[in-house]
């Protein structure tokens, strides 16, 4: 059994240049404002939140042959 996933794992390997990569992160932030900052009115403070989601998708078209598979 231990041999049969290697040989799957090894195949999975090996085809993975046939496929697009996908990457995704993704961020959270939350900041606030002194109220005792000098840009803002004594007292007046702001809460800010921040949410970044990232996605990159890239695929290599195999125009000669360097991908194939054997």
């Amino acid at each position: 059994m231990a041999r049969l996933a290697q040989a799957r794992a090894a195949t999975r390997i090996q085809r993975a240049g046939l496929f697009p990569n996908l990457g995704v992160a993704s961020s959270a932030e939350r900041s606030r404002t002194s109220p005792n900052s000098p840009r803002f009115p004594a007292g007046y403070e702001t809460l800010v939140n921040n949410f970044d989601l990232e996605a990159d998708l890239s695929y290599e078209f195999d125009v000669w042959g360097r991908v194939r598979i054997p």
